[in-house]
């Protein structure tokens, strides 16, 4: 399995647009990411919040044998990172989680490990520029992404 990313992604209101499962189904049948799990966010007051996995009910794992690709293992999203994710949805405001394999990069990853190489850091940069890139530099040795 290729690194892995968890994207999060907001809607307005108290449901996804229709067309989502399309764009969806696009992203798996392009290869280069690989959609793994899905949590379904909504928070409709400050109190109020809702939170599903809709990994199974989006079929993703479906989508994926359609296309050829190996069937997600599941279960990767730990109670912590779903806490943290639900913490930032905003009040009026339906989110997605997808966690997302990288599969070209796991690619790459393979072919540098076979002439010796490991991933010591890998960097996500913010599209609106914002603080510095998230570095997640491995401590204590290299550790296999």
């Amino acid at each position: 399995m290729g690194p892995l990313e968890i994207l999060v992604l907001g809607f307005p209101g108290d449901s996804l647009p229709d067309d989502f499962g399309a764009a969806l189904e696009r992203i798996q049948r392009a290869g280069d990411v690989r959609v793994v799990e899905a949590l379904l966010i909504t928070r409709l007051g400050p109190e109020t919040v809702r939170s599903e996995d809709v990994t199974d009910l989006l079929g993703l794992a479906d989508l994926a044998a359609a296309y050829g690709l190996p069937v997600p293992p599941g279960g990767l999203l730990a109670p912590g990172d779903i806490n943290e994710i639900t913490a930032g949805v905003q009040v009026d405001t339906t989110a997605v989680a997808l966690l997302l394999e990288h599969r070209w990069a796991g690619e790459i990853v393979a072919a540098f490990r076979q002439v010796g190489g490991v991933v010591l850091a890998s960097a996500q940069v913010s599209e609106t520029g914002g603080p510095a890139a998230r570095l997640r530099i491995t401590r204590g040795g290299p550790q296999p992404v």
